[in-house]
Order: C-alpha cells, then sequence, then structure tokens
C-alpha cells in the first residue's frame, strides 16, 4: 500500500489517501471530518500502455519499436489512415485504435522488458500512414505514430 501527502477536499481540509493492488483497485480517503468519501473513478496510473517510436526516415530503413508491453507477450502493429476504429472481435473486443480501416502489419513478442523492435524497409506508398501497437496481453494501445 501506497500513502501520499494529503490532498484537499472541497471545504479546504487536507486529509491523506492511499491506494493499494496491481492495477489499482480501490483508493482509500481516511481523516475526513465528513460523512461521504468522494467517488475516484474513471482514472489511469503509470505509463498506461506500450509505446511505440520509428527511428529512421519514409521511405528507406526504420526500427519500429515497441515499449512497455506486457513482458513476453504478444503485440499487434496496426497500420492505416489517421481515424478511429472498434475492434469487433479477437482476444482485445471493444478497444479503439486511432486508425481508420486498419490492416495488420505483424505480430511481435516483447522480451522480458516489454519491449520488442522490428527493421522494415518502408516504401514510398507507406510514408505518412499511421502505426499503432496493440498490447494483446493488457488490451491496451500505443498513441498512432504516422510512418
Amino acid at each position: 500500500m501506497f500513502t501520499s501527502a494529503p490532498i484537499t477536499l472541497p471545504g479546504g481540509l487536507p486529509v491523506p489517501y492511499s491506494y493499494s493492488g496491481t492495477p489499482v483497485h480501490e483508493i482509500r480517503v481516511t481523516g475526513s471530518a465528513f460523512s461521504w468519501s468522494p467517488l475516484v473513478d474513471n482514472h489511469a496510473y503509470g505509463p498506461g500502455g506500450p509505446s511505440l517510436d520509428i527511428i529512421g526516415s519514409c521511405p528507406g530503413l526504420v526500427d519500429i519499436q515497441v515499449g512497455n508491453a506486457t513482458p513476453f507477450g504478444a503485440v499487434a502493429l496496426a497500420y492505416g489512415p489517421a481515424g478511429s476504429f472498434t475492434l469487433a472481435g479477437g482476444p482485445c473486443s471493444g478497444i479503439n485504435l486511432d486508425l481508420g480501416a486498419p490492416s495488420l502489419l505483424i505480430l511481435v513478442s516483447a522480451d522480458v522488458s516489454g519491449f520488442s523492435s522490428l527493421s522494415v524497409t518502408a516504401p514510398a506508398g507507406a510514408c505518412g500512414i499511421s502505426i499503432q501497437a496493440v498490447d494483446l496481453g493488457a488490451c491496451l494501445t500505443s498513441p498512432a505514430v504516422v510512418l
């Protein structure tokens, strides 16, 4: 369990708070003089999903690097024009991608630290498309990156 510095509730009363669990399952406010407790909902902690970096320039040799994925987990690299798409099936059904009409580029495996790297030669026709990583173990996405 972690206990933070105090937070201030409405009315100016500072109180300490603590959280526990991985991922966070509960936030408990203690020391309040009120008969109620604030509702902590729709929150996110930590890096919040995989990172995606493209090193190099298009057209040409580029290194696609995924970090912060599930260790030894599968990561899907999808590509397409910028947009919005909700996965309708598969292990991560219901998550939203920042791609319109995405296609699967490749499935890669993360190493013990959640990292994966793929070197490809990007043709001129691929320049300007967006790529996004989907951590299939955690069902989290990276931000889309333009190639």
